[in-house]
């Protein structure tokens, strides 16, 4: 892996995750003498042992950058040039060169072939101990402040100050200020998070006891958003890909419409109006009117939403 560190004597990791460790070793690895891992909880890499119900799903079994955009639906243009230089392969070699074996499941999904995410918590840790990285739990940090050009102060919860010429903030979510303040001490602007990948909740009778019902190939649309994919009838309303998709591309957007919005399906699978419309006729010529309000034109189409829209 290309890497490029600017000489520096001491690291100071902010976040014992997943990210915290990976970015911890990295720097280790490639020079640094000192290198500190601070975690406000009692234990690290907690999420890494829930994850997965328990195996830690360590990555997702994609090759092609392109292909792993989307499952991106913002931020494209940023995260291309990232992923050609790091992505699942080469985070299976990472592991694999542990001494963690890796196996891809139907859904893509990788896992320790030990389906125990305590493999992954001991490689990153151990990795860690051998490089002599330091870790201290229940120690998180209060401000971060620069005295000059590789010169940064942290200071604790204990109130310790600590030097680094260099920091990583691997904070994870920032859904609390805590999580953000090393961040804006330094006088970067955060974005305020919002929801992304919801689910839509929807009264529509059309709906109604169709829970289960699920069309493969869709596209909703609200305003300028479209997003395609299979769309699931909920007992709230509409789920599946296609909405989750829709949700994160327009997670902001949304927001600022305080989550009140119409939305428009096209169950077609992208034939458009006037195509349907022909193909309907198409129907009732050879089998009847009646006919086609239990049969539809679609293949592998639902037939109980079929038989709800053609009433």
């Amino acid at each position: 892996m290309p890497f490029i560190l600017f000489p520096v004597s001491r690291v100071v990791v902010i976040g014992g995750g997943a990210a915290g460790f990976f970015g911890a070793i990295t720097c280790a690895e490639h020079g640094v003498s000192d290198v500190l891992i601070l975690e406000k909880g009692p234990t690290v890499l907690e999420k890494v042992r829930i994850s997965g119900g328990g195996r830690c799903n360590v990555t997702h079994a994609c090759f092609e950058p392109t292909d792993l955009l989307e499952g991106y639906p913002r931020g494209r243009t940023s995260l291309l040039g990232p992923f050609y230089h790091w992505q699942a392969s080469q985070t299976m070699e990472w592991f694999e060169s542990r001494g963690v074996s890796l196996k891809s499941e139907q859904d893509g999904r990788m896992f320790p072939v030990t389906d125990d995410s305590q493999t992954v918590i001991d490689c990153l840790t151990g990795a860690a101990r051998e490089l002599g990285i330091h870790c201290r739990t229940r120690c998180g940090v209060n401000k971060v402040g620069v005295g000059g050009v590789d010169d940064f102060r942290v200071e604790t919860t204990s109130g310790e100050q600590l030097k680094a010429s260099a920091i990583l903030v691997a904070t994870g979510g920032i859904r609390s200020g805590a999580a953000r303040k090393p961040l804006t001490d330094l006088g970067h602007a955060v974005e305020p998070p919002v929801p992304s990948l919801f689910t839509f909740q929807i009264k529509d009778e059309r709906l109604e006891d169709l829970q289960g019902v699920s069309v493969a190939n869709s596209s909703v649309r609200t305003g300028k958003l479209a997003a395609e994919g299979p769309i699931l009838i909920t007992h709230r309303g509409l789920s599946g890909p296609g909405i989750l998709k829709l949700s994160a591309l327009g997670a902001r957007e949304l927001a600022k419409r305080n989550y009140q919005f119409g939305i428009r399906v096209d169950w077609t699978g992208g034939r458009g109006a006037d195509a349907f419309a022909a193909m309907i006729m198409k129907e009732r010529r050879g089998h009847g009117a009646r006919k086609v309000m239990t049969r539809s034109p679609l293949p592998q189409f639902p037939r109980r939403l079929w038989e709800r829209l053609a009433t």
